[in-house]
């Protein structure tokens, strides 16, 4: 059987197609859903094994970085491996941890 093809117009109206990983074409809202669960998944990640510093790893690194691209974070400073990052509550413009 094939999978159902469900397809996104963009701003000039070109189809973009959007595959899930488990090779179905999936719904530009279902999409979207998803990339705010795997966003959560990450900030949980991040804030259990480092908080708001990578402490100079890579990986942390580049996750607070992507973090601070969708609007989690802000980031406070960025030298190479080490990011510090000023936490943004979704609920208040407030920030988390701040002191604020």
């Amino acid at each position: 059987m094939t999978p159902r093809r469900f397809e996104i117009r963009t701003e000039n109206s070109r189809p973009l197609p959007v595959e899930s990983g488990t090779g179905e074409w999936v719904r530009h809202a279902d999409a979207k859903e998803q990339n705010e669960s795997h966003l959560d998944l990450l900030q949980d990640v991040v804030t259990t094994a480092c908080g708001s510093d990578s402490n100079g790893v890579s990986a942390y690194a580049d996750a607070l970085r992507t973090l601070a691209k969708h609007g989690r974070c802000r980031i406070i400073k960025d030298q190479g491996k080490r990011v510090i990052v000023e936490w943004i509550s979704a609920e208040s413009p407030t920030t988390i941890g701040s002191g604020s």
